[in-house]
């Protein structure tokens, strides 16, 4: 009786050091996350950093590094960080809540609104089940099919967030229909290689993203001249195109995805058990055909991305329609909407206390050299490191000017600078860096862990990238033209 009695009261040992364990690593984080922020109280007047700017940076730092660990909910950082702003005397209450009358706030419901019918009148499914079987029913095969689809419809779409939505409600459709978990590294692994192949393309076409002919327009401001869509394609849409392979191809290599050698042939058997396609769903497919119809002809009714996206989600309500009503529109979640204005709120006080004046005068002062090679690394690493606190059009506002100038002042080609910086400025690890990126991560199946290694690594390999090829590429072609 006494081995048994022993091993009887032995038994929750394991589970009490577990428990003593896990609580030892949430006080190390607590700590981390606590005592850190607090040192940048500590930089010298030298430093041009007033009282404002380091109380700034401590409270964002402090979010950031919950964020990392996972701490707590990231909505209620999100949701907590303007108020921190105010109370820390930075911002008054209107300008810290100002993000929510952006129109970021509206395309996102209206987002939404799309992606719960789609999905709730089994569209989605039946697309990523349709997908994955002609892609291969592998990781690889589905990003490429992914990936192939984005290139084609990337010049024709110029808004960057109707595409994350558009491509993200896909994503998500192929995560449920082959039963990957939110946050999973399945889940990650497609939701995040999507939204890569989203982001990545857009910098192969002028009409890619607004925030592609901003730089150009700015650049073309200083030199006097005009690049044309074809002379932007000549620079950009080869290197955009590896870019966009590597990008997507450091994700598949990152986040191995094994045990699926099964994945095609249960996709196959789900799609051929699919029922005909009911009305609703029909009407659902009307809606999203609709949607993108709207989105590739904006040039010519001129209706903004976020009204399409907003008023194609209410159509949804109206009489006939009766795909969504009061009660499902009140039980969907709607965190991302608070996560996305919560963390705008980084922006908006970097903007009003100076932090982008206090960065911009000292990036611009590394620009001084002799060597392009030299140059277009710094402007590319003044992309990285001031997305984390402008936006990409505060940032090309900003600095596109002075860095046409300094090219000039160098006899370089500006576009090889402007470029580098762009490619930079593509550059983000944590969402608040990126309206469309928040918006991916917002949608909840994207691991914050799993996607930083991919963030980080691709940061450092498109630094080689930038100086092996794009560099020496848009040298070849500025001496062609």
């Amino acid at each position: 009786m006494m081995p048994a009695t022993a091993n009887l009261s032995a038994a929750p040992l394991p589970d009490t050091a577990a428990a003593k364990s896990l609580n030892v690593r949430l006080l190390i984080k607590w700590a981390i996350s606590l005592l850190l922020p607090p040192l940048f109280l500590l930089l010298p007047e030298s430093t041009g950093l007033d009282g404002r700017m380091k109380l700034f940076l401590v409270i964002t730092l402090w979010a950031v590094i919950v964020w990392g660990f996972n701490i707590i909910s990231e909505v209620a950082v999100a949701m907590a960080l303007p108020i921190l702003y105010v109370l820390a005397g930075l911002l008054p209450y209107k300008t810290a809540m100002s993000s929510w009358t952006d129109t970021l706030t509206i395309i996102t419901l209206g987002g939404l609104i799309l992606g719960h019918v789609v999905m709730h009148t089994g569209l989605t499914r039946r697309i990523a089940l349709w997908g994955v079987n002609c892609m291969g029913g592998s990781f690889v095969g589905l990003l490429g099919g992914m990936t192939f689809a984005v290139m084609i419809i990337s010049p024709l779409v110029p808004s960057i967030t109707g595409k994350t939505i558009l491509f993200g409600i896909i994503a998500i459709g192929l995560c449920d229909a082959m039963g990957f978990k939110a946050r999973s590294r399945e889940a990650t692994l497609i939701c995040l290689g999507t939204f890569l192949a989203v982001t990545s393309t857009k910098l192969c076409w002028l009409t890619g993203a607004g925030d592609v002919i901003l730089p150009v327009s700015l650049m073309d401001k200083v030199t006097g001249k005009t690049t044309s869509w074809l002379t932007y394609a000549l620079y950009n849409a080869v290197p955009g195109a590896l870019y966009t392979v590597i990008s997507v191809g450091l994700a598949l290599l990152l986040l191995r995805a094994g045990g699926h050698s099964h994945m095609r042939a249960t996709m196959q058997e789900q799609y051929r058990a699919l029922p005909p396609m009911g009305l609703a769903e029909k009407k659902a497919a009307v809606i999203l055909v609709v949607t993108v119809l709207l989105l590739l002809t904006e040039p010519l009714h001129h209706m903004p991305t976020a009204y399409v996206i907003f008023i194609m989600g209410l159509v949804n309500f109206l009489p006939g329609m009766g795909l969504i009503n009061g009660k499902a529109f009140g039980s969907m979640n709607i965190n991302i909407v608070f996560f996305i204005n919560g963390c705008m709120s980084i922006g908006i006080c970097a903007n009003a206390i100076g932090m982008d004046a206090w960065m911009t005068e000292r990036m611009l002062g590394l620009l001084h050299t002799d060597s392009l090679w030299i140059s277009s690394l710094i402007c590319y690493g003044i992309g990285v490191v001031i997305n984390f606190l402008l936006t990409p059009v505060a940032a090309f506002v900003s600095l596109v000017g002075p860095i046409t100038q300094m090219a000039q002042a160098m006899q370089v080609d500006p576009a090889i600078l402007v470029h580098s910086f762009q490619y930079g400025l593509d550059q983000f690890v944590l969402p608040y860096e990126y309206a469309p990126f928040m918006l991916a991560m917002g949608m909840g199946y994207i691991g914050f862990r799993d996607m930083a290694l991919v963030m980080l690594v691709r940061m450092a390999v498109m630094a080689v990238f930038l100086g092996c090829v794009a560099v020496p590429f848009w040298m070849l072609v500025s001496g062609w033209l």
